[in-house]
């Protein structure tokens, strides 16, 4: 793999954890430059579990354990499926669904950043439902939206950054283990292909401890706009990629 792409990957892991939008709509289209598109996003999902284990590990102490046990189930029961049939499926309808869930959680941290009113009620069983089994389907299929929109559940629960890059990541771990393991299964990459990123684990650790040191220097007023700054981004990014497939 190219020293470029490495170096790369690297100053990624370090922004993906100051600001957290989806790592796929950066990394699968690098990825593509240098192997085919199934390839791309096969390795993109194994870097992205090698990350999710490194940030879980320095993020330890920020994890919501609560919104993992709530969420995790279903969307590992959904993941396979995501990695199994994103050959046979069109993304676009599912990408608007995500986009109209990610408008719905940026509509609620909005209300709650602007309102002089107490936080707005936690999410009911029902949107907790349907959210992790959208998320983890997406997270299998690679396309890179399933992750964003877990964030910004997690963000319109009022988590801070450095819980939500715990939490997330926690789950991540499981999901993308099963996403990866199931494209080696059914031959959409050769393991072969992923050692390289193996070697990207030291970086990943130092950038995101790095990240982590970043974050803890940010104001609450900071932190604050940072988040609905990502809200943001994470909507029009969503949008760019559904208009792009049109």
């Amino acid at each position: 793999m190219d020293l470029a792409i490495y170096l790369l990957l690297g100053i990624a892991s370090f922004l993906f954890v100051v600001v957290p939008i989806s790592g796929a709509f950066v990394l699968n289209p690098l990825l593509s430059l240098v192997t085919d598109p199934h390839s791309a996003v096969s390795i993109g999902a194994f870097f992205f579990f090698l990350n999710s284990a490194t940030k879980a590990v320095i993020f330890r102490r920020d994890i919501k354990m609560e919104y993992v046990r709530k969420t995790l189930p279903l969307s590992l029961l959904a993941a396979p499926f995501g990695a199994a049939l994103i050959g046979y499926i069109s993304p676009d309808i599912l990408l608007i669904i995500i986009f109209l869930f990610a408008l719905y959680f940026l509509f609620k941290k909005t209300f709650e950043f602007f309102s002089e009113t107490p936080v707005p009620k936690k999410s009911g069983k029902l949107e907790i439902s349907l959210m992790s089994i959208l998320t983890g389907f997406m997270q299998g299929t690679g396309l890179g939206a399933g992750g964003s929109l877990r964030k910004m559940f997690l963000f319109s629960e009022n988590l801070t950054i450095a819980e939500m890059n715990g939490t997330a990541s926690m789950i991540g771990i499981w999901i993308l283990a099963v996403s990866v393991a199931t494209r080696l299964v059914t031959k959409q990459v050769a393991f072969s292909q992923l050692i390289p990123i193996l070697y990207l684990i030291p970086v990943m650790f130092l950038a995101t401890w790095l990240g982590r040191k970043f974050l803890k220097k940010l104001t609450a007023r900071a932190s604050s706009i940072l988040i609905m700054v990502v809200m943001v981004v994470v909507c029009a990014s969503v949008g760019l990629k559904i208009l792009n497939l049109v």
